[in-house]
């Protein structure tokens, strides 16, 4: 297994890894782990911590997925109609997350946030493991 990989819930490249693949790793096994819209899909309510568990000190994580919370600002405000938002997002999700929240997990877990951010109700975070 290569110690940098991209979790994703559809392997588009042969090295990419879906969610029941990457649990056979060891935990702290990973020097960077990439992370596309996982979070939202799985099953496992404790994915963020069973995900967070194999990446080793020092080793980054990056996570992207959709942002619940800015989905439902663009409804509030008249940005997507709150059908779009159910037929683009929301059926699509099993688990609901916002940058925000995620950023507070590891702010609590003193892993160090290298930068957040969100776009078109999608987030993007990277953090490092001390």
């Amino acid at each position: 297994m290569h110690k940098e990989i991209r979790l994703t819930v559809i392997k588009q490249t042969e090295s990419d890894l879906v969610e029941a693949e990457f649990f056979d790793a060891p935990d702290s096994f990973f020097t960077s782990i990439t992370v596309q819209d996982v979070l939202e899909m799985s099953d496992k309510l404790d994915i963020i911590d069973l995900v967070a568990a194999k990446v080793r000190k020092n080793g980054t994580l990056t996570l992207e997925g959709i942002d619940a919370l800015d989905v439902c600002r663009r409804v509030h405000y008249g940005v997507m109609t709150l059908t779009s938002a159910a037929n683009d997002f929301f059926t699509k999700t099993k688990n609901l997350n916002s940058v925000a929240t995620l950023k507070d997990y590891f702010i609590k877990k003193q892993w160090k946030v290298n930068f957040a951010s969100l776009k078109d109700g999608r987030y993007l975070l990277e953090v490092v493991r001390k």
